[in-house]
């Protein structure tokens, strides 16, 4: 075992080895055993912090959508302006699909993967979905707050619409392997939020 991975916990090796792997191969392509191994852990230790693999991809959807979230803040952040900061949104998602080779958006690839839709997975992911859309909310209602001209904008019809537009973008970015999707996504967002815009 590297130094590196010894320093950290077999549960922190087994998340970082599962984050990895489910979304480089696959949540059902991924077998614990995969897991066991590249983790460097035994099986009684894997199973005395994830009783079930079911637990072990809560934990991952948990995790791997936080960091994400931390990164789309970070690029949010370096605009001042509420609008500039919606837009900045279609920014990161062409430059992290990029990053990550179109493989997508984790939440949405184990989505597909899962059928049962009332278990644990599926409610952590409508939970982190509803995560992205509070936030969303929030930054439209900024814009509406902080520019007259915004003044009717409908901050639940305005993010749901965007919510829609992006994963739509994302899940074709992911099927071309590029970022036209993304851009036109950008666009017509523009006209959507354009057309709340009143005169001052």
């Amino acid at each position: 075992m590297e130094p590196a991975q010894q320093e950290k916990s077999p549960r922190q090796r087994i998340l970082d080895t599962a984050m990895r792997l489910f979304f480089s191969q696959g949540y059902l392509a991924t077998g614990i055993n995969q897991i066991i191994e590249e983790a460097e852990v035994c099986k009684a230790s894997f199973y005395s912090n994830f009783p079930s693999k079911d637990d072990l991809c809560v934990e991952y959807i948990k995790v791997s959508h936080e960091k994400w979230m931390d990164l789309l803040q970070k690029e949010v952040s370096k605009q001042k302006k509420s609008y500039d900061q919606l837009m900045a949104i279609f920014m990161f998602l062409e430059n992290w699909m990029e990053a990550c080779s179109y493989r997508g958006c984790g939440l949405m690839n184990i989505s597909s993967e899962v059928p049962e839709t009332k278990g644990k997975i599926r409610r952590m992911i409508q939970e982190r979905n509803g995560v992205l859309k509070a936030t969303i909310s929030m930054m439209v209602s900024q814009l509406k707050k902080s520019d007259r001209r915004y003044k009717a904008l409908n901050v639940e019809d305005v993010a749901g619409f965007m919510m829609m537009i992006v994963q739509g973008a994302v899940a074709l970015s992911q099927a071309h392997a590029n970022a036209i999707a993304i851009s036109h996504a950008r666009k017509n967002f523009k006209r959507f939020l354009d057309s709340y815009v009143a005169e001052v």
